[in-house]
């Protein structure tokens, strides 16, 4: 092959033309139809099937598709689990909680803590009132059971004062 000619800033020197150089196409076409990525064999953290990779992803390939990726952030997302406000009420995700599915499949945390307090679940009249009437401090000390008459009775009455 003839030797492409190039000035000090690397352009190519008149007359030099890489194009006309004889059988640069053809050893091209060859050298990348001859290559080959090496890989390696992986298993995938969430359904434990052994999966190939290219070598350069060998540190980030933990996955052998989009699915199995989707389950796992799935599970790491439901492991840290954040409160969401509603209404300035705290919820989190819990479909099998009897009270949810009013919820759209949220709880209410206070429920859940005074349900821990009392030991039983709620009954269908029964709500967990903030002594200090800050929605969002679910403390067991700050809970109190009232059932829905007793509550609103009690509102009403604080109304009145004022």
């Amino acid at each position: 092959m003839d030797k492409i000619k190039r000035d000090n800033k690397g352009r190519f020197i008149k007359g030099n033309d890489p194009s006309k150089l004889k059988g640069w196409r053809d050893a091209l076409k060859k050298r990348v139809a001859n290559y080959k990525p090496k890989k390696i064999q992986k298993k995938c953290l969430t359904c434990k099937k052994a999966f190939e990779v290219s070598l350069y992803r060998k540190n980030t390939a933990k996955f052998c598709s989009m699915s199995c990726r989707s389950i796992n952030i799935g599970k790491i997302r439901r492991k840290k689990a954040v409160p969401i406000l509603r209404h300035g009420y705290m919820y989190i995700r819990r479909p099998s909680y009897h009270r949810s599915k009013r919820q759209g499949g949220y709880a209410k945390i206070a429920d859940l803590v005074l349900e821990q307090k009392i030991g039983r679940l709620l009954k269908e009249n029964e709500i967990a009132h903030h002594i200090d009437e800050c929605k969002t401090n679910d403390s067991p000390d700050n809970l109190l059971l009232m059932t829905k008459k007793q509550h609103d009775n009690y509102h009403l009455n604080k109304r009145w004062q004022k």
